[in-house]
């Protein structure tokens, strides 16, 4: 069984790598050098945090060349709303959840889903409190050092 800390790469973060390294213009040997940093030889190879990682890496020398423009989220409830979860908590849980998901990718969203509803009695994120992703991610937290203690 992998380890929950390793868990793979997602198609919408390959997809975004691949944009970046063509907005960069990366021949294929440097994106090799670049990946092989990172100790794999495919995009697909990264793990999740390898791939946030990396990601962040080329936006900000894309952002730098003015290659890269950050296009605001058209997901619905991602702003900040009085009361509710930040934008920031949000993005923590969905980080985290990555982490410590055993689901497959394609079925990470709905156990996300169903845990959130478990932890905080509501039915989508968008209704998530700020007090209750706080609980959230402190359960989270949690289950990631336990995954690192196995």
């Amino acid at each position: 069984m992998t380890s929950k800390k390793t868990s793979g790469i997602t198609p919408a973060q390959n997809k975004k790598i691949h944009a970046l390294k063509n907005a960069l213009g990366l021949d294929d040997a440097v994106y090799r050098e670049i990946l092989a940093g990172f100790g794999v030889s495919t995009s697909r190879s990264l793990t999740f945090s390898g791939a946030e990682e990396l990601i962040e890496r080329f936006e900000r020398d894309a952002l730098a060349i003015g290659a890269w423009r950050k296009i605001p989220s058209k997901k619905i409830g991602t702003g900040y709303r009085e009361g509710f979860a930040t934008p920031k908590q949000l993005d923590m849980i969905a980080a985290l959840w990555a982490e410590v998901s055993t689901a497959p990718p394609d079925k990470r969203e709905g156990a996300l889903r169903k845990f959130v509803t478990r932890q905080a009695k509501v039915t989508d994120l968008r209704f998530l409190r700020a007090g209750d992703a706080s609980r959230v991610i402190c359960a989270l937290k949690a289950m990631n050092r336990q995954a690192g203690d196995e």
